[in-house]
């Protein structure tokens, strides 16, 4: 019986270690995905259904092409989040007369948290929430992080960190402009 529980417990051993290896040799597509875009080669944004925080229904990445989208990635229990938070209303606000689509896309977080911390900073925009793939598959390693998408779906930009200080502003500014935006 011992015998047995070994080979057991090293057949687990070698499956965990299989899996690993299988995960490092496929890579990372997400992380591919944001060096694209950081070398400015416009990459088609990965795909999404995910269901609503508020109300029912998802949100999908299709329903967004044919006009500009902005995709905020954040966790309600993310310091930078909330700092940020009031200017992504603000931004939300301006750009969405002039026709540019904002969707929050809440990550590792419970979704009553989440609820609360959309409550607590007013947002308005629609929020969705991620168990995890959509993040990965966008390469997201912190929060909070977003991409400026062209009417086409095409990624032209990425901001890690939060949108608060000039520089940024400025430069997410000119990449919505760049998207398609509406002047």
């Amino acid at each position: 019986m011992k015998r047995l529980l070994q080979a057991g417990a090293v057949a687990v051993l070698a499956v965990l270690i299989g899996l690993l290896g299988w995960q490092l040799w496929r890579g990372n597509p997400g992380a591919d995905f944001v060096e694209a875009v950081g070398k400015g080669e416009r990459p088609a944004a990965p795909s999404f259904a995910l269901p609503r925080l508020r109300g029912e229904g998802d949100v999908a990445l299709a329903s967004l092409n044919g006009r500009p989208s902005v995709l905020n990635f954040w966790a309600s229990w993310c310091d930078p989040c909330a700092e940020e938070a009031p200017e992504l209303n603000r931004l939300a606000g301006e750009w969405g007369r002039r026709g540019v689509r904002f969707v929050g896309i809440d990550a590792q977080d419970a979704r009553p948290e989440a609820r609360a911390f959309a409550t607590r900073h007013g947002v308005t925009y629609p929020l969705v929430h991620d168990t995890g793939g959509t993040m990965k598959s966008y390469g997201v390693t912190g929060f909070p992080e977003t991409f400026v998408l062209d009417s086409s779906g095409r990624a032209i930009a990425h901001f890690k960190g939060p949108l608060t200080d000039e520089e940024s502003l400025a430069r997410f500014e000119a990449a919505v402009r760049e998207a398609g935006a509406r002047q």
